[in-house]
């Protein structure tokens, strides 16, 4: 846990400047260029990653509140779609999260858009024959993306990140098999 929270001040710290210089641009604009614009967006997403040193695959949905083209406040929720199996257990994983979702947009009105963005929530772990119910736990996700703008209204995304999970009290089952390196790539319906 002293990890995840060392992780999450060095991005907050690393972030501070890119944001303050971003929000000392838009209040140095004319008044028209500081007026308040708001849009979204929602993405079927697909990612892989490894669980317990095998491929997993994740999919699932995110959207969220895009602020003057450049902050992004949202939800995400994904879930295992392929057998995962752990020693321990005879029945394949049974894995889902979710949470809240920020993000910076950088060069928002381009073609191509990197964002910086980061989930916190939580989600649950369980195997058909574990007879001891269910396991909630935490989770932090930093992530970076690369978008392109098709139209107006479409944009693709190739995504990278790092999925940390934390508080695994199944036995058998540790944060470290659960955590890892993710990449993927979603398609972003919305007012950009």
């Amino acid at each position: 846990m002293n990890r995840l929270m060392n992780l999450i001040i060095l991005l907050a710290f690393i972030s501070t400047p890119i944001i303050a210089e971003d929000m000392m641009a838009m209040s140095e604009g004319t008044s028209e260029e500081s007026s308040f614009e708001s849009g979204g967006y929602g993405a079927p997403v697909a990612k892989m990653t490894r669980l317990n040193e095998k491929d997993a695959l994740l999919n699932g949905v995110k959207g969220a509140w895009i602020i003057n083209h450049n902050f992004a406040l949202g939800g995400a929720a994904y879930a295992l779609v392929n057998n995962v199996a752990f020693p321990a257990y005879r029945d394949s994983l049974d894995f889902g999260y979710g949470g809240v979702t920020m993000e910076y947009i950088y060069q928002p009105v381009d073609k191509v858009a990197l964002t910086a963005g980061l989930l916190i929530g939580g989600g649950i772990i369980d195997f058909n024959d574990n007879l001891s119910g269910s396991d909630g736990i935490y989770t932090f996700e930093p992530e970076v993306s690369a978008q392109y703008q098709f139209t107006t209204n479409f944009r693709m995304a190739v995504n990278a990140g790092y999925l940390a999970v934390t508080d695994v009290d199944l036995p058998g089952i540790s944060n470290n098999k659960l955590s890892g390196f993710t990449y993927g790539i979603s398609l972003n319906f919305g007012v950009f």
